[in-house]
Parts: structure tokens; C-alpha cells; sequence
């Protein structure tokens, strides 16, 4: 998969006096990941627009669902394999012994009080929560994210801005070059290749640079995967054989 982050943001807030009207402005400090949740068991407190939000990402990413709400709005209870629990929720839905241990938790209702619960039960079994109404005071927050698979595109604020955030992230992808989608998807299997069948470290990094590179571009864009493939197995002799530059064009010396 390839996956591209932009996390916007001022660590540390912009200095008083910088910008007239601004006294301070903070941002979250955040570490931007990739989380791999297929089969992973993920907690949905609230069952209203929000948690249809955050479920219909949690789909994509094929987490193992379960929503917790006395009132859940009918698009979400007709997603296929979401466990849907039509009840209030209680601490013990985290923190009971007999219950797994979620990999994620998001707090969706409308009531900050149960959020903030949410959180602290989550917090106390040392499992990541999403408060939705407040992502400072939780533990992550999501991404705007725009996917055209085996690419990932997505833009944080730091907590600033959600709206501005998906702003950026359709500015970003409309100047994307769908080439670079195409690429993507065949470096899938271009690059398990590369490394099974190319020992020496040093080749194998050219060979990935190259497949990566403008003349890989421009052959895809004129000739389509065929030409691209094609390309792709001289990159992969050459390197194979010891050919200086793995396939480059060699230059006489001076």
C-alpha cells in the first residue's frame, strides 16, 4: 500500500505578535500512523451520524466492529457484520475482565459526560480512544481520507481544523497524478519481487528508485502497463546480472 500524510499544524503555536488579532494559537503535537485493523476487534460508542462516519471508515479498513448506543440510526444497523449492542453504555462494555481487548475506541454520542467516561475507561485499560466532541482529549483523532486503492491519502489539522482538513486533502488530489495511482498498484508486486530475487542491498534500492523514477512515468504514460512491466523486468535483469547502475545507461568515463 502506498500511503501519503500531511499533517498541518504549529508546534509549540504561533509566537504572540506574528499575526495582528493572534495572541496564541496551540496545536496538537501528533504522530502520524497507518494503523492495520483487518480482523481487529474496534469499539463504536453512539449510534448516530458521527459513528456512521467513523464506522463506514472502520469498514474500509475491514476492522471487526461493535457499536454500543440505545438508538442507532438505520444506515449504520444495516452495515454488513456490525455487532450492534442496543444499550447504554456502561463501563464495564471496556473494562470488564471477561471482555477482549479493543484495539480502538471511539466515543460517539452527544453527550460530552458519556464521552468523557468513554475515555477514561478506555484510558484505564491502556487502549487508544477517539473522543469525537473533543480530540484533544483524547487520544487520536481521524484524518480527512480520500483512497484510490493501494494509495491513501490523508490530511490532519493537528486538531485545527477537521473542514479545512478535507479542503486540503480534494486540493491535494485533484493535482494528483493518476499515473502515480497506476504505479502504485503495479509496485504491489513489483517490489516483493525485487526483493526476493535481488540479494545485494545496494541494487536493490536503485532498482526501487528507478521503478519510482521519471522514465518509469513517462513509459507508463505512453505505453500502459505492458510497456511498464516491460521496462520493469530490464531494471530487474540488469541488477540481477551486476550491470553498473542496474539497468541505467552508462556514461564513458572522462
Amino acid at each position: 500500500m502506498l500511503c501519503a500524510i500531511f499533517a498541518i499544524g504549529v508546534a509549540g503555536g504561533f509566537a504572540p505578535g506574528r499575526m495582528e488579532g493572534i495572541t496564541e494559537i496551540m496545536t496538537l503535537a501528533v504522530y502520524p500512523v497507518f494503523v492495520h485493523l483487518a480482523g481487529q476487534p474496534v469499539l463504536i460508542v453512539g449510534g448516530g451520524k458521527v459513528a456512521l462516519r467513523k464506522a463506514r471508515g472502520l469498514m474500509e479498513a475491514q476492522a471487526a466492529i461493535t457499536v454500543v448506543s440505545p438508538i442507532i440510526a438505520a444506515e449504520l444497523a444495516q452495515m454488513p457484520k456490525v455487532v450492534l449492542r442496543r444499550e447504554q453504555y456502561h463501563s464495564s462494555t471496556i473494562s470488564g475482565l471477561d471482555i477482549p481487548p479493543w484495539r480502538l475506541v471511539f466515543a460517539a454520542t452527544d453527550d460530552a459526560v458519556v464521552n468523557r467516561q468513554v475515555a477514561a475507561d478506555a484510558r484505564n485499560r491502556n487502549i487508544l480512544c477517539c473522543r469525537c466532541d473533543a480530540s484533544e482529549e483524547g487520544d487520536f483523532s481521524n484524518a480527512s481520507v480520500w483512497r484510490k486503492e493501494p494509495v491513501v491519502v490523508a490530511v490532519s489539522t493537528s486538531g485545527a481544523s477537521p473542514v479545512l482538513a478535507a479542503k486540503i486533502a480534494q486540493t491535494l488530489v485533484q493535482t494528483l497524478d493518476p499515473s502515480l495511482v497506476e504505479l502504485a498498484a503495479l509496485m504491489d508486486s513489483w517490489r516483493a519481487m525485487v526483493m526476493a530475487e535481488i540479494a545485494d542491498e545496494q541494487a536493490r534500492a536503485t532498482v526501487l528508485r528507478q521503478l519510482c523514477g521519471d522514465e518509469m512515468l513517462r513509459v507508463l504514460h505512453s505505453g500502459g502497463a505492458v510497456a511498464a512491466r516491460n521496462l520493469f523486468e530490464g531494471y530487474l535483469t540488469a541488477a540481477k546480472s551486476g550491470q553498473p547502475g542496474a539497468g541505467e545507461k552508462k556514461t564513458a568515463p572522462d
